[in-house]
């Protein structure tokens, strides 16, 4: 499954893949290439980081990647979930770098927060600070 071009603010593209070589989930989150990225990018304010236990309150990030990260959450995790319960041997690896490093890092956070991949890694290339 894949959209690899961005849909707007706030929806890096994308691409699920399966690597049975590896027995591996890879998550694809692409960097910033278009206008909607870019003003993505361009949104830097801090906000809290919500929806991951004891975060809330004491940690803050960059709301444009945040804001990614909760679009590709909701869209993603049924995708994902779906792929653990037909590969469950397999394990979930999110890849991205700049935009999508940053946000392939938060759906990270919230994903283990949520149990959605409890073992999943993640691979960030020139991440932003978030």
């Amino acid at each position: 499954d894949a959209q690899w071009e961005s849909e707007g603010f706030g929806w890096p593209g994308w691409v699920l893949l399966k690597d049975d070589e590896y027995k591996e989930i890879v998550l694809v989150m692409c960097g910033s290439k278009s206008d909607a990225d870019w003003l993505t990018d361009l949104r830097c304010a801090n906000v809290p980081l919500t929806g991951i236990p004891g975060m809330d309150e004491v940690v803050a990030t960059h709301s444009g990647i945040w804001t990614s990260a909760v679009n590709c959450d909701e869209l993603l995790q049924p995708k994902v979930r779906a792929a653990r319960e037909a590969y469950p041997d397999y394990s979930l690896v999110i890849v991205g770098h700049s935009l999508g490093a940053g946000t392939a890092t938060m759906l990270g956070l919230r994903w283990r927060a949520a149990g959605v991949w409890p073992d999943l890694q993640v691979v960030a290339f020139g991440s932003p600070p978030l």
